[in-house]
């Protein structure tokens, strides 16, 4: 192609897409803020399964697929299996790499299958694989003598002994992989396993589906030709037009208001398309075959099913920058002409202001609050609970007349409420950059000396250079904001592990670096212990001897340390922000409310949705919570009470904001309605007014008042928000025109 044409090509591209952010080789296709596209890859094929894994399930998995990376054989019939279990795969060779094994040790799964015998993926991998889960999770290899019977024993574990909903059979040589590469998808949906055939005939075990009229045959009659095996054939011209016709199959265009996506995958090699189930699932979406160029196929399914959104796994060698964007300006228009593109919009913007509330509340939880900064900080407050209640914790269905400059403008409101805060002067912005600069410090230090810079790693270079504009930023006056961003910023920095995972050094660094950071913690738990001195002892013998078996033994090790230390830490700042909650809201626990219609609320004797029991229940279980972190047998333990306290924490706390609603709103109205001595004659004439205008309004003032003196009797839950503004507005006019009939009473 020469030049020119390429120029025009290029001007073409850039008409049609307007401000779109070309892919690169750093970017995905993304234009007025919607990401149109989202490629997930790694250095290679172990690397982009590591990707797709991180990015599918950031909090773990509770099953984990093993496979071999550099032969299909065993790999294909596990798609079905990982889309059951909503479970990541994992690729191996003949050596598992570290990128993996850490991947592992993070997802923290509770059943890992691994696919295929031991030729397939060794004992000795095996082993390794165990040795990074915990003592109660279970490690299964499935296996037959051959590939077609491997998938007959995976085919067990999808649907068990039933097989009324049939199977999708598929030809299993390796020359004829890549339908089964599309197949997985529509057969996950569909509860069905993928069964492995040599073209001709079916596996053992396999006569119970033959005759499902329910079976999906995938492939031509030249890949699979088996006598008496029933079932629909999906097949087209080549591995494109079938895999396209598997999409039509699977996902056919249903609803104009989600994403209707797709997944590419190289058609011309198998892992990544191997491990983009995961994606397919997340996404519910197809996995469409490509190679250096869109197939005819593959862009129609994608222009007759309207997809809207395109997930791409593996790199640039696998499906190009080209094949990228010409798929990208056909979701576009897709996107443009069948979805709803201010809806979209309007979820865009409501996630940043969502994030951005997030920002601003650990900002200013930073702060102290005084005399000069409570009014600011609290209208801060109560701005940032209105567009909580009112816009970001509301479905965007209910959101369909909010217009998205009203959310745009919310967020400018917001940012004015935090710069309000920020522009009064106070010396503890400087106390508070200050603190972040002395607690990061240890990140880049070793045994308590700063690490030269020529040894940082990038993430610590990254870091010590904010230290350094913290630093000079303290000299500053009127800076109060970028301080207190600064010192936000420098909190949550994470610093990357440094060095190799071979080399003993970084290894033993970051050992000390653990034990330095864990003298805070003080206890005498035994597992605790236990697992301090076996990190201390294989730091000497990784010192004395930095053998792989010493060096694999440090890992763990750390490992174990590292979860221990988080589980504690967890527990216990979880503890502190409950007694932080208690403390900072005694004023509203213990208040006493005013009216009449509310004297037993928070009575410890009365009501059981009382907030003393509930803080008496809670400060009982953190006094057994801080016996549990000085003296616990087993690290799980810890994680268990966490995730109780979290769950008691969250409910005390929405209980808490619902009981200032009252107080604040009908408690007042109340009082005021209460402390008016109205005149019983003049009430009586009101009542017996023959005025139909009159008579509305006496009904309307009780109906109103009876309802505000019932709520003893209401479930105090989040939805009572809206609840209680309404009635407390309703309550509020109909007494006061109540009052004015009741003044021109004679």
């Amino acid at each position: 192609m020469n030049l020119k044409r390429q120029a025009c090509i290029v001007l073409a591209i850039s008409s049609m897409v307007g401000v779109m952010t070309v892919a690169t080789s750093n970017a995905d296709v993304t234009k007025d803020g919607i990401q149109y596209t989202k490629r997930f890859r790694g250095a290679n094929r172990f690397g982009t399964a590591v990707e797709i894994s991180k990015q599918n399930y950031p909090n773990g998995a509770k099953t984990l697929i093993i496979a071999n990376g550099m032969n299909p054989a065993d790999a294909l019939s596990g798609g079905p299996l990982a889309y059951k279990f909503d479970a990541p795969i994992l690729l191996v060779s003949k050596s598992i790499d570290d990128a993996t094994l850490n991947e592992i040790a993070r997802l923290k799964p509770e059943s890992v299958y691994i696919l295929g015998g031991t030729s397939s993926v060794s004992i000795g991998i095996e082993r390794v694989i165990k040795s990074k889960l915990s003592s109660n999770a279970k490690c299964e290899r499935v296996k037959g003598s051959n590939r077609y019977e491997t998938s007959m024993k995976v085919a067990e574990l999808v649907v068990g002994k039933n097989s009324s909903k049939g199977a999708g059979f598929v030809n299993g040589i390796d020359s004829k992989f890549p339908d089964a590469l599309s197949a997985a998808p529509l057969l996950g949906t569909k509860g069905m396993p993928l069964i492995l055939t040599n073209g001709k005939s079916i596996p053992n075990g396999a006569d119970k589906y033959k005759a499902n009229k329910g079976n999906y045959i995938i492939g031509g009659s030249k890949s699979i030709n088996i006598n008496g095996l029933s079932g629909k054939r999906l097949s087209g011209s080549d591995r494109y037009n079938t895999s396209a016709v598997v999409a039509n199959e699977a996902f056919p265009y249903s609803n104009p208001n989600v994403d209707s996506s797709c997944v590419l995958v190289d058609g011309r090699d198998y892992p990544d398309a191997l491990t983009a189930i995961s994606i397919s699932k997340k996404y519910n979406a197809p996995i469409l075959l490509v190679n250096n160029t869109v197939p005819r196929n593959i862009m129609n399914y994608i222009t007759s099913q309207k997809r809207d959104k395109g997930y791409i796994a593996g790199g640039y060698g696998s499906v190009s920058t080209a094949v990228e964007n010409s798929v990208s300006l056909k979701l576009i228009e897709n996107f443009k002409k069948y979805r709803n593109y201010e809806q979209e919009k309007k979820k865009r913007l409501l996630n940043d202001l969502s994030n951005l509330m997030s920002k601003y509340d650990e900002m200013v939880a930073m702060l102290t609050r005084n005399s000069n900064n409570d009014n600011a900080i609290s209208a801060y407050r109560n701005l940032r609970n209105d567009i909580y209640n009112n816009y970001t914790s509301k479905k965007l269905s209910d959101l369909a007349n909010v217009k998205v400059e009203t959310i745009e403008e919310k967020q400018k409101e917001l940012q004015k409420k935090f710069e309000d805060i920020t522009n009064i002067n106070d010396e503890q912005y400087n106390k508070i950059l200050r603190e972040q600069i002395d607690k990061s410090r240890e990140k880049i230090s070793e045994n308590g000396v700063m690490i030269p810079e020529d040894r940082m790693t990038p993430s610590q270079k990254e870091l010590f250079k904010k230290m350094q504009k913290a630093t000079s930023l303290l000299l500053e006056a009127n800076k109060n904001k970028e301080k207190l961003e600064l010192a936000y910023e420098i909190k949550n920095f994470k610093v990357s592990d440094s060095g190799n995972s071979s080399d003993s050094n970084a290894l033993i660094k970051e050992a000390n670096e653990l034990l330095n950071n864990a003298k805070k913690i003080r206890t005498q738990s035994p597992e605790f212990l236990s697992k301090k001195n076996s990190l201390e002892w294989a730091i000497d013998d990784a010192r004395r001897s930095p053998t792989s078996q010493n060096l694999q033994t440090l890992k763990d090790a750390i490992d174990d340390f590292k979860y221990i230390c988080n589980s504690y830490q967890m527990l216990d700042e979880r503890i502190q922000k409950v007694e932080k909650i208690i403390s900072d809201k005694k004023s509203i626990i213990e208040y006493k409310f005013k009216s009449e219609a509310y004297k037993d609320l928070n009575s410890v004797n009365g009501d059981d949705k009382s907030l003393i029991r509930d803080k008496n229940t809670i400060e009982a279980e953190i006094v057994k919570n801080k016996e549990l972190l000085n003296n616990f047998k087993d690290r799980n333990l810890l994680t268990t009470a966490e995730n109780a306290l979290s769950s008691k924490m969250v409910n005390f706390n929405n209980k808490i904001r619902n009981y200032e609603e009252i107080r604040d709103r009908l408690d007042v109205t109340l009082k005021k309605i209460e402390d008016k001595k109205l005149d019983e004659s003049k009430v009586k004439k009101l009542k017996e007014s023959q005025d139909a205008g009159i008579q509305k309004i006496v009904k309307d003032y009780e109906d109103n008042l009876e309802k505000a003196k019932k709520l003893t009797d209401f479930d105090l839950n989040a939805s009572i928000y809206d609840k209680l503004r309404d009635l407390d507005k309703l309550l509020n006019n109909s007494f006061n025109q109540y009052i004015e009939k009741y003044n021109a009473v004679k």
